[in-house]
């Protein structure tokens, strides 16, 4: 099973806050799942990724986050989605 994050809302809890538990959450589905960005700050080049959540993640978080794979997508997001992929 693929993982698909989202960073505003999801991570993030807002723009100046990591969310509560954030770094647990991605210590634990980075460690046992396939884990992607599916975020309006990743499409295909997580080097923007990274530069936007620097600013607001906690040391470990980063380190963690920057595990997760970057999708490449056009007008949808659900378009990075691989469905062949158990749900």
């Amino acid at each position: 099973m693929n993982i698909y994050l989202d960073i505003d809302g999801v991570l993030l809890a807002n723009d100046n806050n990591l969310a509560k538990f954030a770094h647990e959450f991605l210590v634990y589905v980075t460690s046992r799942y396939p884990t992607y960005w599916l975020t309006t700050h990743c499409r295909g080049d997580v080097a923007y990724t990274h530069q936007f959540i620097k600013r607001t993640f906690t040391s470990d978080a980063y380190q963690v986050a920057k595990q997760i794979i970057p999708t490449s997508w056009q007008t949808l997001k659900t378009e990075a989605i691989d469905f062949t992929q158990p749900l």
